[in-house]
């Protein structure tokens, strides 16, 4: 039972450092293409094709060389990623929420305070008040 875990463990490793290897290469593809319409540089070229081509062959070859950018990649991702939703969520909070709160309150209108002195409460029939159908609900 134990090395069945393991190895489901290690394929599921491997698939994802392939994965990983395969997108990571076309990316390094697309940033060539990109530079070759935009005319930059060749070193960039040439260093992108060579990233690009290096990580497809070990993603093919050797995939367990691709462990520790695999490991940089996604730290980088991760960290950017929490940026981006620290900032996406500052913007939609002051930029959605704050003038509403503003308009609502210009036009006197208060949301949460409760002007009523009273409860209101809802009328319901005895017979729906039963406390057996509680016991069984289904």
């Amino acid at each position: 039972m134990e090395t069945n875990s393991y190895q489901r463990l290690i394929l599921s490793e491997k698939k994802r450092l392939k994965e990983f290897g395969y997108f990571f290469a076309l990316g390094m593809v697309i940033l060539s293409a990109l530079s070759l319409w935009r005319g930059w540089a060749w070193p960039v070229r040439a260093a992108a094709m060579t990233v690009g081509l290096g990580s497809f062959t070990l993603a093919l070859v050797y995939y367990q060389f691709l462990k520790v950018p695999y490991l940089i990649v996604s730290s980088i991702g991760k960290f950017f990623g929490k940026v981006l939703v620290v900032i996406l969520f500052t913007i939609v909070f002051y930029g959605l929420f704050t003038p509403i709160a503003f308009i609502l309150r210009l036009s006197g209108k208060d949301v949460i305070k409760n002007n009523s002195l009273e409860p209101k409460w809802i009328d319901i029939p005895s017979e729906q008040n039963n406390p057996k159908q509680i016991e069984k609900l289904f």
